[in-house]
């Protein structure tokens, strides 16, 4: 789900992302017509290759440590 929210000052831009739990800014629009946070509860592209990192290196740590025993 996609959501996008107004906000008007950095306090109110913190408060949208706190009271917004799991959902990750996919975009910022400040223009003309106001501030805008456009916010997501997908994964995104970046947090996929970050767990899949993650699991790479849990992998060979995995690998190392079983090989040194």
């Amino acid at each position: 789900m996609i959501k996008k929210i107004e906000y008007t000052d950095l306090a109110s831009r913190e408060a949208t992302l706190t009271n917004n739990p799991g959902f990750n800014i996919i975009e910022e629009q400040n223009i003309t017509e106001g501030n805008f946070l456009m916010l997501s509860d997908e994964i995104t592209k970046l947090q996929q290759l970050e767990q899949n990192q993650s699991l790479m290196q849990a992998a060979l740590d995995e690998l190392i440590l079983g090989g040194a025993l």
